[in-house]
């Protein structure tokens, strides 16, 4: 291989790089910085959530604003930032690039699901017990690190 070969290659390679970047900038938009890159772990955990749903991944994380998925959609926003600690604009991004506000707007309707249980309908029942669960377990973290003061 030739020198000019060799620097035709190296002036390619930064040149994709460029475009690589742009495009990434592109997609992550002005939010970008605060969108995580998730583990392969915890995008499994945040995709097997998704499909647990009754509305199926599809329906989720589409603009449907349909009942069944929107408040399965705000369940979900709930997981995903209380259980598995993500982001709201990393949450947003990954449910169809919903925006941070979107989001938080979606756990302001799940913690109201939360406080009045009678509202949660039956098709939530999966998402609504698995969040209960997480609490109980939450609550009673807190309280055996004040009982060991």
């Amino acid at each position: 291989m030739s020198i000019e070969e060799l620097n035709e290659i190296i002036f390619e390679s930064k040149a994709n790089l460029a475009r690589l970047e742009k495009f990434r900038d592109e997609l992550l938009g002005k939010s970008g910085s605060n969108i995580e890159l998730l583990s392969d772990e915890r995008m499994k955990e945040f995709t097997d959530l998704v499909k647990s749903t009754s509305a199926g991944e599809e329906q989720i994380v589409s603009r449907v604003k349909k009942n069944i998925p929107s408040m399965e959609r705000h369940l979900v926003c709930w997981i995903a930032k209380n259980e598995l600690k993500i982001h709201e604009a990393t949450i947003g991004h990954l449910l169809g690039g919903r925006e941070r506000t979107t989001v938080i707007k979606s756990l302001t309707v799940a913690e109201n699901m939360i406080k009045y249980p009678s509202t949660v309908p039956h098709y939530c029942e999966k998402l609504f017990n698995r969040i209960l669960k997480f609490k109980e377990n939450e609550s009673s973290k807190q309280s055996k690190s004040v009982s060991k003061r």
